[in-house]
């Protein structure tokens, strides 16, 4: 009798570390061990190595279980593993653009609808046309991307039809000695290049490709408001002026390093 309260108290001090182990694990192989218990109590010709095999069956049990879960945790962990340096703008995807220094999800996402818009970059610097990424960030991540076989416009494609058009001659009113101002007389684009955008008059700024009369006073009005532009890239608040047009006239201006606002 005393041998078996002596088993009765081993198992049910063992059920009891073992229950608080087994809780969260496997609530059956729980409820197994303390049916065990309870067996033996009602039935006390239950030999004590029946008693330690179905514990020891139930424990096993909790194992396997255990074993299962962890295996399914580590199949549903997702592993985020950076990309590889320089990434092509020109197929990288939301994702991969939000690895790159300032560029979030919202960012990413107008590089690639600008891409679908007007299709593949011709080169890094066009990326500063997307509405949001000025030339800081551009600073930030230029080493960090490519364009496969970059394009830049050169002058001879860009003003060709500029050297076509027809020279306008002007008669002075009310003068004897009448001055006709001729093709020779006029200033060229590669005389006046590169223009500076805070300087320039009208007359000047219409030697830019794409820039009539009414662009170039646009173009003065908005010099006038913003106090002189910061970057070339200010152009894009021209209506008048696409992206790709934006993008062939910065070419050949630019803006004076630590030239004083125009009033």
């Amino acid at each position: 009798m005393n041998r078996k309260l002596g088993v009765l108290f081993f198992l049910a001090f063992a059920v009891l570390c073992l229950s608080v182990i087994l809780k969260a694990i496997d609530n059956q192989s729980s409820r197994t061990i303390r049916y065990t218990i309870t067996e033996y109590i009602e039935n006390p010709t239950t030999s004590t190595k029946e008693i330690i095999k179905i514990t020891t069956a139930a424990s096993e049990k909790a194992k396997k279980s255990t074993k299962t879960k962890l295996t399914d945790v580590k199949k549903n962990t997702v592993t985020t593993v950076s990309p590889s340096f320089p990434i092509d703008i020109n197929s990288a995807d939301v994702e991969t653009l939000c690895f790159l220094d300032g560029i979030g999800e919202t960012l990413a996402q107008s590089i690639v609808d600008y891409r679908n818009e007007n299709g593949d970059f011709l080169n890094i610097e066009e990326i500063m046309n997307v509405y949001g990424i000025g030339e800081n960030i551009f600073y930030s991540i230029r080493d960090n991307i490519y364009v496969e076989n970059p394009f830049y416009l050169e002058s001879e494609d860009v003003y060709e039809e500029i050297e076509d058009e027809p020279i306008i001659e002007e008669y002075p009113e009310e003068t004897e000695d009448i001055e006709i101002i001729t093709e020779e007389a006029r200033l060229t684009l590669d005389e006046a290049a590169p223009v500076d955008l805070n300087t320039a008059d009208a007359e000047v700024l219409m030697l830019l490709p794409h820039v009539d009369e009414n662009i170039a006073t646009n173009i003065l009005e908005l010099r006038e408001k913003l106090g002189g532009f910061s970057n070339t890239y200010e152009l894009l608040y021209i209506d008048e002026l696409s992206d790709k047009q934006v993008s062939e006239i910065i070419d050949y201006v630019f803006i004076a390093e630590n030239q004083e606002n125009i009033s």
